[in-house]
């Protein structure tokens, strides 16, 4: 048989002809040179036959048989296989085009993201055991809602499909809430990995642009040549491409307003 590592099998046992008390079972595990020992003690059945049972916590591939007065059954094996699991993770995270800032990648095995809504991530994944599929999922904990970060009423997921090429899987998402996600792995065995780590993913909104009439101030008389200098003040966390000014004629002895 086959089991997951770290996980117990029981072995049961029992004879035909004549009903022993005792017997023993024969253990031995990979690498060993000989056979342990286990001296078992029966149990009448449902049925009034005697049984003996034992639990086996596998580690490794294990060999076994039971013997009862020279007299022994077939030798088997379980073998151990273990779940996948991630061997190396690297996320490459692309901010919004409009920032003008280069693309990063995080050191390996790390994926807790920060930035901007609209931030790009990018996931390359290295499994111990070749994949049958693997996926994202994105649990949403918070709303970035009119710059402020507000509680959602319930964690929401997303799950997205990687693609995935023998021990390889990579894809990612554009990344609109803050949250967190995990990856999920399925190997060739359909043996899917468990207790997943958890990355954070913290995104703020781009900032709007601020503008501030410096000068003049609510009232200006306009001198002769007709020219009104004006002086504003402009922040914006990534520049800004185009200034507009907006005016109307509100009262003129000589023209309709406008």
């Amino acid at each position: 048989t086959k089991v997951l590592r770290g996980e117990s099998i029981k072995l049961v046992i029992t004879t035909s002809g004549e009903q022993l008390q005792k017997l023993n079972l024969h253990l031995r595990e990979e690498g060993a040179k000989e056979f342990d020992k286990v001296e078992l003690t029966g149990y009448l059945n449902e049925r009034g036959k005697m049984e003996f049972s034992y639990e086996l916590r596998i580690q490794q591939n294990t060999e076994y048989y039971a013997e009862a007065r020279e007299i022994t059954s077939d030798e088997f094996k379980v073998t151990v296989q273990d779940r996948p699991i991630i061997r190396s993770l690297k996320a490459t995270v692309t901010p919004p085009s409009y920032t003008g800032e280069q693309s990063r990648t995080l050191d390996e095995n790390l994926g807790d993201i920060t930035g901007l809504v609209g931030t790009n991530l990018t996931l390359n994944i290295l499994s111990s055991k070749e994949l049958l599929s693997a996926k994202l999922v994105f649990t949403v904990h918070n709303e970035v809602a009119g710059g402020d970060t507000v509680r959602a009423t319930a964690p929401k997921q997303e799950v997205y499909t990687l693609q995935v090429a023998g021990f390889e899987a990579k894809g990612g998402l554009s990344l609109r809430r803050s949250g967190s996600y995990h990856i999920e792995l399925l190997d060739k065995d359909s043996i899917a990995s468990e207790r997943p780590i958890e990355y954070t993913v913290t995104l703020t909104r781009d900032e709007d642009p601020a503008v501030a009439l410096l000068d003049p101030g609510e009232r200006a008389d306009i001198p002769g040549n007709m020219r009104l200098s004006m002086l504003a003040k402009i922040h914006d966390d990534f520049g800004f491409s185009k200034l507009r000014i907006g005016y109307r004629l509100t009262k003129s002895k000589y023209v309709p307003e406008e």
